[in-house]
């Protein structure tokens, strides 16, 4: 019991640091909303998000470069939209381009270096050039100057298959200057869901169709 129990505090820790202990927060919370306790949790900031700087993929990391903000709005004041155009040739630009299509076969080995230690976005993942190449990657040129990003980046794909079923996983990486690339975060989708999840639907041989993707929430 003991064991056990260690095991599941151990769970709620985040690692490496820095650590947060949520449900201390989330008891200061629930005091105030169903106890009628005065917790001074309304007090404070709504968000409090740690912002990660770059750092190599691996697992040899002891504690996560970045700082902490905090904001009372959402999204912050200070923050604005970016939005990326799929370019012919793979790129991946602020202004739009020309349109071209890309076809990807599929792979079911593909894959299991994105998914970290256990099945969260956002674990500890190895270096992602393994299945870059052997996925459909658009890429931006390299960047002069410092991006921040904080929230949920979504993705609006136009898509077809020639299978009843297919899922489509969206990866968003930082590629370092001397090749490595980074996961930061991602999210996947299942075909038949893209009218409802409720009715999923077989999805119809070669017909294009557009799928909405919002990747979990991330920082950068």
């Amino acid at each position: 019991l003991v064991g056990s129990e260690m095991c599941i505090r151990d769970r709620n820790m985040a690692v490496p640091p820095p650590a947060i202990e949520w449900r201390a927060e989330a008891v200061r919370w629930f005091d105030h909303w169903l106890k009628g306790i005065e917790t001074g949790i309304m007090e404070e900031p709504r968000l409090a998000a740690y912002i990660r700087n770059g750092h190599p993929p691996g697992s040899e990391l002891k504690n996560i470069p970045g700082s902490w903000r905090w904001e009372s709005t959402w999204p912050p004041t200070d923050s604005t939209a970016l939005t990326l155009h799929f370019r012919e040739g793979k790129g991946l630009e602020v202004s739009p381009g020309r349109l071209s299509s890309e076809r990807l076969e599929y792979r079911p080995s593909v894959g299991p270096e994105a998914g970290g230690s256990v099945m969260w976005w956002g674990d500890w993942s190895p270096d992602q050039r393994n299945i870059d190449s052997l996925s459909m990657v658009f890429e931006t040129p390299p960047l002069d100057e410092t991006v921040t990003i904080l929230g949920f980046p979504k993705v609006h794909l136009s898509v077809s298959v020639d299978a009843p079923l297919a899922h489509w996983l969206v990866r968003l990486n930082d590629v370092s200057p001397n090749g490595e690339v980074t996961l930061v975060t991602g999210a996947g989708a299942n075909g038949s869901h893209r009218i409802s999840s409720s009715d999923p639907q077989p999805i119809v041989a070669d017909e294009v169709f557009p799928l909405d993707i919002e990747l979990h929430a991330t920082s950068w």
